[in-house]
């Protein structure tokens, strides 16, 4: 008798892409969950809350700094101000 083996993987996407949206709907006609690291206060923010929004729906939301500074290149002070905003 063959058992039945389940498969678990992970994914996770940086820096909050407009792509993201484009994933999570490939995710979803698979049911695959991933998780998106979106920086709160990032120059290049493409994504709006309510993209965010729907991407939390079914995703998980990581943490990622305020601005994805260099954590190695500023003060401790701001990197701890850095990660705790987030």
């Amino acid at each position: 008798m063959i058992e039945d083996k389940k498969i678990v993987f992970t994914t996770s996407w940086d820096d909050g892409s407009k792509f993201d949206l484009r994933l999570c709907d490939m995710f979803s006609k698979y049911n695959i969950r991933g998780t998106f690291y979106i920086p709160k206060n990032f120059e290049l923010k493409t994504l709006s809350d309510k993209d965010i929004k729907e991407i939390l729906k079914c995703h998980e939301i990581g943490a990622h700094t305020l601005s994805h500074i260099d954590l190695t290149k500023t003060s401790f002070g701001n990197a701890e101000r850095e990660i705790k905003e987030s």
